[in-house]
């Protein structure tokens, strides 16, 4: 028989576990976003990095309170 679990009460840690999830570092991964975009800087680049480290450091500390992701993925990249 099969159990459903509420989305709510299941984590990343929790997938991660179950099902042996692993983060893509690949930048080519997603190839269909990548087509006819204009090239960034050098500056550009460091600071989008500096962006996905946040992001990444966020990951690995849930809960994804609102508030964090705002502070740490955002309000950079609106700046």
């Amino acid at each position: 028989m099969v159990q459903t679990l509420p989305a709510k009460t299941v984590t990343l840690r929790d997938l991660i576990n179950q099902f042996g999830l692993q983060r893509v570092y690949d930048s080519a991964f997603f190839t269909e976003w990548q087509g006819n975009l204009p090239s960034l800087t050098e500056a550009e680049r460091e600071f989008l990095d500096q962006v996905r480290q946040g992001f990444y450091n966020l990951l690995e500390y849930p809960p994804y309170l609102e508030k964090m992701v705002q502070i740490s993925v955002l309000s950079p990249l609106l700046f």
